[in-house]
This record gives structure tokens, C-alpha cells and sequence, in this order.
């Protein structure tokens, strides 16, 4: 049974890597976004006082995560007695990794009802280069001016048509034709009596 089990419990499937200083003012800076293989982030299941929408280009919600967020660490000391002091600070460094979505438009972090921080993924996934890079998450959605889907169309059979070079040598051959033929009348009016 575990050998079925432990597979899937490490399976990497791909992912928004992002790396955010959050600040204890609700400011928020991108530090780093990447979109790779590897494993999502495990976001808590109470409510926090921040949380996370991914959504879509038709503004439906494909992914919402609480986020783990806090100023606070307690660091416990090695005096007799022990002790644990608590220090506050002003920032923070988090890495999100979130599952990826083909259709995403931009990825929201909230702090109670106000957005502080969004990022628009069509500015860090597509590169306009001309060439689709599906393995850096460009899609015709996220990046049409790379991924143009292609369109067959259907002409009906083209009608056969000679060259020109066809209609030269046909008219250069009736031209012949006909100068014969007005030769001899020629020669034919000059030896009959007259």
C-alpha cells in the first residue's frame, strides 16, 4: 500500500513559483516568479487575515489559499530556565507556490477585503519572441501573440489554367496556318487565267 501511496504524495505537477516581502503596512514586493515543476505550497485551513485568488481571464476564481502571514517569531533561548522571547518585525519573505492554471489571468493577495499586491501573468509569462514555450506556461490565452492558433481554411480546387507560353506557340501556330493559307491563295490567284 505504500508503495502505491508514496508516488503520488511527491508527484511534481507545474506551478507559480512567486517570492513576496510582504510589509507589516500592507506593502508588497515582487522578489522572484517563476513557473516550474515541483510541489505546491500546504496553505493552512483557518483563516489567517490574508489569502490568495488566482483568476481568470473571464474573472472566475480558479484557485483561493489562506496564507500563512505573520511578523511575529518566538525564538526560545538556552538559559536555565528556558525562555521564549518574542520579536516582532516589520517584513517579511514568503515563496508561494501555487498550482498552475492555463487560463489565469492574475494571481490576488488579500489582506482581510483589501487587495494589497497582484500580479498581471500575461507581463511575466509571455515574451513575445514569436515562438509558443509551453514549457514556460505561454498559451493562446495567456499569449496570443505567440501561441496564434492556426486556422485551416478550405479553397475550393483550383481551376487548371495554361501558361503563357502555351498561348504563345498556339499563336504563333495559327499565324502560320493562316500564312500558308493566304500564301498559296496568293500563288493560286497568279497562275490561274485571268
Amino acid at each position: 500500500m505504500l508503495i502505491v501511496i508514496a508516488p503520488l504524495a511527491t508527484a511534481q505537477e507545474k506551478i507559480y513559483s512567486i517570492w513576496l516581502r510582504v510589509f507589516r503596512n500592507d506593502t508588497v514586493i515582487l522578489e522572484g516568479f517563476s513557473i516550474e515543476e515541483g510541489l505546491q505550497t500546504h496553505f493552512p485551513t483557518t483563516q489567517t487575515g490574508y489569502y490568495l485568488e488566482v483568476v481568470s481571464y473571464e474573472n472566475e476564481v480558479l484557485f483561493r489559499a489562506n496564507v500563512g502571514i505573520s511578523f511575529s517569531i518566538h525564538i526560545l533561548t538556552t538559559e536555565i530556565p528556558s525562555n521564549i522571547t518574542e520579536f516582532e518585525l516589520d517584513e517579511i519573505l514568503i515563496n508561494l507556490r501555487l498550482p498552475f492554471f492555463e487560463n489565469a489571468k492574475e494571481i490576488n493577495l488579500y489582506h482581510g477585503n483589501k487587495k494589497i499586491f497582484s500580479i498581471q501573468l500575461s507581463n511575466y509569462i509571455c515574451n513575445n519572441n514569436g515562438l509558443c514555450e509551453k514549457e514556460k506556461g505561454e498559451t493562446p490565452i495567456n499569449c496570443p501573440n505567440d501561441c496564434l492558433t492556426t486556422t485551416t481554411t478550405t479553397l475550393p480546387p483550383a481551376k487548371p489554367t495554361l501558361p503563357f507560353h502555351y498561348f504563345a506557340i498556339i499563336f504563333v501556330f495559327i499565324a502560320a496556318i493562316l500564312f500558308f493559307l493566304l500564301t498559296r491563295i496568293k500563288v493560286q490567284r497568279s497562275e490561274s487565267p485571268s
